[in-house]
């Protein structure tokens, strides 16, 4: 009984203390309310002024699956050859996936990306703080690192995300012109598309150039047959791009210009201003009031 009674009134004795603290706090706000209410409006229309005044970004996304044809030609290859090719050091035999894969990392390299910038003259579009657009020149007399304009669309601007369960790859672009977002989105794809196809009959002519080699040397029927194999795949797969303009990626939704903005969220921003301005009220009641008792102390 009397170990119930002890737990019984240390629970009611936790409960008072913290009904004193709160009618505490309470009296802290009512007597420096000008204090709390002041943080709260002040983060609050700072919050405003950001959201309003902040540049707004649109993502403009194209969906695209790989070609049926750029499929299947490395799973024909696979099945049948890839044991020989790779034994002459013929690579580009692998599956479908790793196809996909290679296109996609190619689409986010160096020398793609700053293909495009270059091609479509867009380092001022990408450098606008160093870009003096009344004057046509770069404010500093110098052009702007190229390596920081590829890491800023890399890493900013441009994203990719390959559902493996779908097979849908839905390439997005972020930019403050709506228009501007989607017309790059859709040009990386085609760029990509020709880039491939281009690489596609290179590596083709070559390979053709390398089988016939190997076909003058070897003497057994088996061999033989298989490297007339690989040669008719070859010339095959440089027919298809010759004739395929979506070589590798097949646009399934072209990119359109958003009409809602990706950011800056005005509602979020408020209210996140708004929840810190109650935080900040506190933290300066409590600062002011410890610094009172202090003084009072000290007096």
């Amino acid at each position: 009984m009397n170990k119930m009674s002890n737990s019984s009134e240390s629970q009611n004795n936790e409960i008072e203390s913290n009904n004193r603290d709160i009618v505490y706090f309470y009296h802290l706000i009512i007597e420096q309310y000008r204090i709390f209410f002041g943080s709260i409006v002040l983060t609050t229309l700072i919050a405003l002024l950001y959201a309003l005044l902040a540049t707004p970004y649109y993502i403009a996304k194209v969906e695209v699956v790989a070609a049926t044809n750029y499929e299947s030609s490395a799973s024909a290859l696979s099945r049948s050859a890839s044991g020989l090719a790779s034994s002459l050091g013929l690579g580009g035999f692998g599956g479908s996936s790793s196809k996909v894969e290679t296109a996609l990392a190619i689409l986010r390299s160096r020398k793609f990306i700053e293909s495009f910038i270059r091609d479509e003259e867009l380092m001022d579009e990408f450098n606008p703080d160093d870009w003096n657009e009344s004057e046509k020149k770069w404010r500093s007399g110098e052009e702007p690192s190229m390596e920081n304009t590829y890491s800023n669309v890399v890493d900013d601007l441009l994203s990719v995300d390959n559902d493996l369960i779908s097979g849908v790859i839905t390439v997005s672009f972020k930019w403050t012109d709506p228009n501007d977002a989607a017309v790059w989105a859709n040009t990386l794809i085609s760029r990509l598309n020709e880039a491939l196809r281009i690489q596609a009959i290179e590596d083709g002519n070559n390979k053709i150039y390398f089988i016939r080699e190997e076909l003058e040397r070897t003497n057994t029927l088996p061999t033989k047959s298989t490297l007339n194999f690989l040669i008719e795949e070859e010339i095959r797969n440089i027919v298809l791009a010759n004739v395929s303009k979506e070589f590798a990626f097949k646009i399934i939704d072209p990119a359109t210009a958003p009409e809602k903005k990706y950011s800056p969220r005005r509602t979020n921003i408020v209210i996140l201003g708004f929840m810190f301005g109650i935080i900040l009220g506190f933290a300066l009641i409590i600062l002011n009031n410890f610094i009172s008792k202090t003084d009072f102390s000290k007096n």
